[in-house]
């Protein structure tokens, strides 16, 4: 493993993490919710570097991942097209060319829609589809379907932390024929009373095999 200050302090933040139930994962302190905005600025830079990142617009679905992906489009200087979610489309589409696919949530359980607007995606055609979780794939499938439909052939698929046991990222590889590029991946979660250990075979594209020991909550009406 690539052992510079960066990457040690990434590994740092993803210790702080918890596993919620028997293997949501939680970074809540890092990538959502609250987001390390001058650490997440220096990875990108990173990540833009490393893999040669060119893109006219990052796309990405409301909520979580926006985050992301605007310090991303700010590293490589270009817009954010987030996709809206609702039973409806919003009153900003009105009148407007709009894209839906139903998706269903991997960590609600629940069904809602996302939508996009043609428009947005003017004069783009190197489009980097951006998340901050990979799961089951369905919301990048969704996103990826969509753009497909406007005659736009998706660049790359990036995550920031790619859950490999789920087969999200095989779902998205196999159907789409797409490159995916993981921040951090993790291969397995193993649980054990309060302690969880979290198994990350990648980390800044580098294959490793780090084992990072994390909070286990376990929420008292919800996941037994």
């Amino acid at each position: 493993m690539n052992s510079d200050p960066l990457t040690l302090e990434l590994l740092e933040m993803l210790k702080k993490g918890r596993v919620v139930g028997k293997d949501m994962l939680d970074f809540s302190t890092l990538i959502n919710h609250r987001i390390e905005v001058n650490l997440l600025s220096r990875l990108c830079r990173r990540i833009v570097e490393l893999e040669s990142i060119k893109a006219d617009a990052v796309c990405t679905a409301a909520s979580s991942g926006i985050g992301f992906s605007t310090i991303l489009g700010y590293t490589l200087n270009c817009p954010v097209i987030f996709a809206q979610k609702g039973r409806n489309p919003p009153a900003i589409m009105a009148g407007k060319h709009v894209l839906k696919r139903e998706i269903t949530s991997a960590t609600k359980g629940n069904s809602t829609n996302l939508y996009l607007c043609s428009s947005a995606f003017e004069g783009c055609k190197r489009i980097v589809i951006a998340d901050d979780f990979l799961f089951r794939g369905t919301t990048m499938g969704a996103l990826i379907e969509m753009i497909k439909e406007l005659d736009i052939e998706p660049t790359e698929v990036l995550v920031f932390v790619n859950k490999s046991f789920e087969n999200g990222w095989k779902n998205i590889t196999d159907k789409y024929n797409i490159p995916l590029k993981k921040v951090v991946s993790i291969d397995e979660v193993e649980v054990d009373g309060q302690q969880s250990t979290i198994h990350i075979d990648e980390l800044l594209f580098e294959p490793c095999d780090i084992k990072i020991h994390v909070e286990r909550y376990i929420p008292s009406n919800r996941i037994k």
